[in-house]
């Protein structure tokens, strides 16, 4: 298999960028959201798994050895141990997931996009909240890691499903 260096460059700036993309929704607390799990996920779909991973192990590499890649800015091995840490390492897996869904050539309906995505959030909240188990307990990272989040990660994974819809669309035009 052919790398493409370009491919999983550009997908490294989308993702060091969408992190930069901050919201909060004042209905839920003022919890800060970014766009990264978007963007990884539409990364993915794009790149061949080889090409993800090494995207996505140079993108946590960066942040680990202090270039200030993930959300807001932060950077740092404590970010992996922190709060945070298991949704940063879940990209790897539900990212290789969503690459391995799309075989190249391969096209998928909206709703295998739309279900791929939907599968690739569960492994990410898996790790996200397994992660915050082992630092808070069970209950806490259910109020830390997914009560906030579920509601914005369903927007996403529509948003995600659309995007990569109508890439796939222009892909084959």
């Amino acid at each position: 298999m052919k790398l493409r260096p370009i491919h999983i460059l550009t997908g490294l700036i989308a993702i060091i960028v969408s992190s930069y993309c901050i919201y909060n929704f004042p209905y839920i607390g003022n919890v800060p959201f970014t766009l990264q799990s978007l963007i990884v996920f539409v990364v993915a779909s794009i790149l061949k798994p080889k090409e993800f991973l090494i995207c996505i192990l140079v993108y946590l590499a960066l942040g680990i050895v202090g270039a200030p890649v993930y959300a807001a800015g932060a950077s740092g091995f404590e970010k992996l141990i922190g709060n945070s840490g298991g949704f940063l390492y879940g990209f790897i897996f539900s990212g290789y997931y969503i690459s391995s869904s799309f075989k190249e050539g391969e096209t998928k309906s909206f709703i295998g996009i739309l279900n791929v995505m939907i599968q690739a959030t569960v492994v990410l909240f898996f790790f996200g909240l397994l992660h915050l188990t082992i630092i808070h307990g069970f209950n806490n990272a259910l109020v830390y890691g997914l009560y906030p989040f579920w509601t914005p990660a369903l927007l996403k994974i529509f948003i995600a499903t659309v995007m990569i819809y109508l890439i796939s669309r222009y892909q084959r035009a």
